[in-house]
C-alpha cells in the first residue's frame, strides 16, 4: 500500500485496494523494560496480558494505524 503525503486528508485517504475497503485501526505502542538496554514494544491491546518484570518499566512509545483489508 502506498503511503500519502497527507495522511489522514480526506482528499487523499486511501479507502480501497483493488476492489476490498479499507479499515484504518490506531492503537498505541508502549515500551516495556525487561533490563539494561533491554526493551519490547506492545500494543495498548495487549499490554495487559504482560507482567513487567521491573516495576515501572512500562512508557507509551508512538501510535501505529493498522489498515485491514475487507475480503
Amino acid at each position: 500500500m502506498k503511503k500519502t503525503e497527507h495522511e489522514g486528508d480526506e482528499s487523499t485517504k486511501i479507502t480501497h485496494i483493488k476492489g476490498s475497503k479499507v479499515t484504518a485501526h490506531t492503537q498505541r505502542m508502549y515500551k516495556i523494560g525487561y533490563g539494561p538496554n533491554t526493551y519490547g514494544l506492545t500494543s495498548e491491546d495487549k499490554l495487559h496480558t504482560i507482567t513487567p518484570p521491573i516495576p515501572g518499566a512500562v512508557e507509551y512509545s508512538h501510535d501505529r494505524t493498522i489498515y485491514y483489508l475487507d475480503e
